[in-house]
């Protein structure tokens, strides 16, 4: 008996049928405009698969995860236009994206899009180890790469060194281990069998190199001009500053256009991933809150988004050192102080200044949530906090993340050539102006005592003095960069910080030279 007749299938509609081969094979009916992106990837691409912080090394371009992308680019650029219409904003986001199932109010998606890739190859992907192994110590130390400040969260969990790797890096390595040898650290990670999930597991990146096409369709009937031109806007942003996977605001997944966009509709043919300041979009969502820098050697993506990432590391981390260059044993920042003092567990005592009866002791400042959260922390010493972790909350709810305004990444200027790029969106202050944060063990703190409203003058004033005062534990060198940034940029009328902590990143990353290691 026929396998058709013994599992009782239907017989398919030869109609639908020739449908289904025409979707397949990339042909389109009249009713859809298509648009085609010739690609190529210029940094790696981490996570993206169905599995969290996985590459799917089959389908790495995933083609709902892309027009998830577009989406929220759409929503970046056009959230201003709603500002005080959450509803109007999600009403015109449906028209063109399409909304859940809810009576006939709300259509399908009216932008579809396609991927066409080739299987990867062994040459294009590489498990990514960003830590040394501290044969002494059986430890994980962090490399000492920029990439790692974009990839920590590759990083195992677990931080002791299994006996059964270390036996097979001895086997491999010997006694003769360097804690500076990290380009063996990285080919330690295609060893067979070295690494194991069971073990200690490792990531598999997607390195830069790989060509593949986008397809993007638009129904011709439904959407409007206007609404063209916004879907014109975020392709275009994404092609500028977006990516494919994870960590994509810290450069990740970018890609290159390296053929001329394939379609029948003229704007569309203007579509590039070259920077122009000049487009509608990129003032209204930037303004001047935005820094490209020209290195020496600048040119090559990679290495600008090296740049890049240092420089973020610098302005983050590099003043955790005294006058003979060792690291401190307190963090610089806000952060470590204020969990202190909300929880009065203080291993270290904390600046007078955040005590009672310090010029600031009304706040208990925790800036850094400004550039994402949530922030897990781990400290070390008799008479600390618990571990834990810092987040916005809204009343009574706990917000599980805030997504960081700020793009650290690379840019394309018209001589072909990338630079590093800094960015960060004129308006997220009034994304978190009515928020609380919630510290573990300790009381949530309320709008305007974690850090000042910067909304209002005062405010501003008192929140550049909390950057550049002795809350922050002030650095021990003569030269201090982010003082530096802050008194640079005071009373600047082009770029003035105003008390935000990432607008003085954006003074920082266009200002303070620093040589490459």
């Amino acid at each position: 008996m026929p396998l058709a007749d013994a599992c009782d299938v239907p017989t398919a509609d030869p109609l639908a049928l020739d449908d289904l081969r025409k979707i397949a094979s990339g042909a389109q009916e009249t009713a859809w405009h298509s648009v085609t992106l010739s690609l190529e990837t210029i940094t790696p691409i981490y996570g993206g698969g169905s599995e969290a912080g996985q590459a799917d090394l089959l389908l790495p371009f995933r083609p709902r995860a892309i027009r998830n992308s577009l989406r929220h680019w759409w929503w970046l650029l056009n959230r201003q236009r709603h500002r005080d219409d959450s509803e109007g904003l999600y009403r015109d986001m449906a028209a063109i994206w399409g909304a859940a199932a809810d009576g006939n109010e709300n259509p399908g998606a009216r932008v579809r899009v396609r991927v066409l890739c080739e299987p990867l190859t062994e040459q294009q992907y590489m498990p990514y180890v960003p830590f040394r192994i501290n044969h002494q110590r059986a430890k994980l130390t962090p490399d000492d790469d920029p990439s790692f400040f974009a990839l920590w969260v590759a990083k195992p969990k677990e931080t002791e060194v299994p006996e059964a790797v270390l036996s097979k890096f001895n086997g491999a390595r010997g006694q003769r281990w360097s804690a500076q040898d990290r380009d063996y650290s990285r080919r330690l990670a295609s060893v067979p069998g070295l690494f194991t999930d069971a073990d200690l597991p490792v990531h598999q990146i997607v390195l830069p190199g790989v060509r593949w096409s986008l397809h993007i369709h638009m129904a011709r009937e439904g959407l409007g001009n206007a609404q063209k031109a916004q879907v014109r806007d975020a392709i275009n942003a994404w092609l500028k500053l977006g990516g494919v996977g994870a960590r994509t605001s810290r450069g990740m997944g970018r890609s290159r256009l390296i053929e001329k966009p394939e379609t029948m509709l003229p704007a569309f043919l203007k579509l590039s991933d070259v920077w122009d300041e000049e487009v509608p979009w990129f003032t209204e969502a930037f303004g001047s809150n935005h820094a490209l820098r020209d290195f020496e050697s600048a040119g090559n993506a990679l290495q600008a988004w090296t740049d890049s990432l240092r420089t973020y590391r610098t302005y983050r981390q590099a003043r955790q050192k005294n006058e003979r260059g060792q690291r401190m044993k307190q963090s610089y920042g806000h952060l470590a102080n204020a969990v202190r003092k909300a929880t009065n567990r203080r291993g270290h005592p904390i600046p007078r200044d955040l005590d009672k009866g310090g010029a600031f002791s009304e706040y208990t400042p925790t800036p850094e949530l400004l550039f994402g959260a949530p922030i897990v922390y781990r400290f070390k010493g008799h008479g600390e906090p618990h571990e834990g972790e810092v987040a916005f909350q809204k009343q009574e709810t706990a917000l599980e993340r805030y997504a960081s305004p700020l793009l650290v990444t690379v840019v394309r200027h018209n001589n072909g050539l990338f630079v590093p790029a800094a960015l960060c969106f004129k308006d997220h202050w009034h994304d978190v102006l009515d928020k609380w944060v919630a510290i573990p063990r300790a009381a949530p703190l309320p709008p305007g005592r974690w850090w000042p409203d910067i909304s209002t003058p005062d405010g501003q004033a008192t929140a550049t003095r909390l950057m550049g005062s002795s809350t922050r534990n002030e650095a021990r060198p003569r030269e201090d960069p982010l003082r530096s940034a802050l008194l640079g940029a005071v009373g600047n009328q082009d770029a003035p910080i105003r008390g935000d902590p990432i607008r003085a990143f954006i003074n920082f990353f266009n200002k303070y030279k620093h040589e490459r290691v």
